[in-house]
């Protein structure tokens, strides 16, 4: 297979607006991140996709939802997010501008023709080209973070008819149709190779708000001590999983403009 790296040359050509990283979330179900919490890292399990353990983040975004559950009604099937600090992304992450499950799934088929390669979107291997990749598109950090494509730039202003990979980047995060994917088409996906330990590393973890009232709350989301603030959202049980993401992308969006991550343009 030949490589192809123009949509990372593209991206490459952009200035870099200098801005610090943005935090990565990690979501898991309740039930599976006490494991991590108490054990103190986030460990690579399988893919089936990339044929290798990988641990996967979204940056910037609330992108995972959890599976496998039509009705949530018990805490321990609710997601958890665990926020971590973009600065533990390195040269040996594997980055791209989407989630890769979906476009495994051919979710994008109707924008990423089959002619193209999943490898021809990568941009891993250097960190500011996140941060490139969003100056390039989006009017502001804001509109990245909470997935508003609705004024990103022409792609016929950015870039060349003859750049291929990237003008069918923007036809897949501008499609609105009825059918089309979710806002995962244009939240970047990080992937780590070895664990990460989540000790000065975690910036917070955002849980259904029953775990933490008086008398509920487990010795586990205490475990990464008490620097690490844990954030509730309000669990109403019988609700489907879109209803608590939802949920807790509010609170990491307050969260990240509490902290600063929004400022800026």
């Amino acid at each position: 297979m030949k490589e192809r790296r123009f949509f990372q040359q593209w991206v490459d050509a952009t200035k870099d607006p200098k801005w610090g990283l943005l935090p990565l979330t990690h979501i898991t179900k309740a039930i599976r991140a006490r494991d991590i919490l108490i054990d103190g890292s986030l460990n690579p399990a399988f893919c089936d996709i990339q044929k290798e353990k990988l641990v996967y983040t979204f940056y910037g975004r609330v992108g995972f939802r959890v599976t496998g559950e039509d009705i949530i009604s018990v805490e321990r099937l609710c997601p958890v997010c665990i926020v971590l600090k973009g600065d533990i992304i390195n040269s040996k992450a594997k980055i791209f501008p989407f989630d890769t499950g979906a476009y495994h799934s051919r979710f994008y088929e109707h924008q990423i023709d089959d002619e193209f390669n999943l490898d021809d979107f990568s941009i891993s291997g250097d960190a500011t080209r996140l941060n490139r990749l969003i100056a390039r598109i989006y009017p502001n950090k804001k509109s990245y973070m909470v997935g508003d494509t609705s004024n990103v730039s022409d792609p016929d202003e950015i870039s060349r008819k003859s750049e291929f990979e990237v003008q069918a980047y923007m036809d897949l995060i501008q499609s609105f149709g009825r059918n089309e994917p979710d806002d995962r088409v244009s939240a970047m996906e990080v992937a780590f190779s070895d664990p990460i330990s989540l000790k000065d590393v975690a910036l917070c973890v955002i849980v259904p708000h029953t775990l933490i009232e008086t008398g509920n709350s487990g010795h586990w989301l205490n475990s990464l001590g008490g620097d690490v603030p844990v954030l509730p959202y309000e669990f109403l049980p019988r609700r489907r999983p879109e209803f608590y993401h939802t949920a807790i992308e509010k609170i990491f969006l307050n969260f990240c403009r509490d902290n600063g991550f929004l400022d800026g343009k």
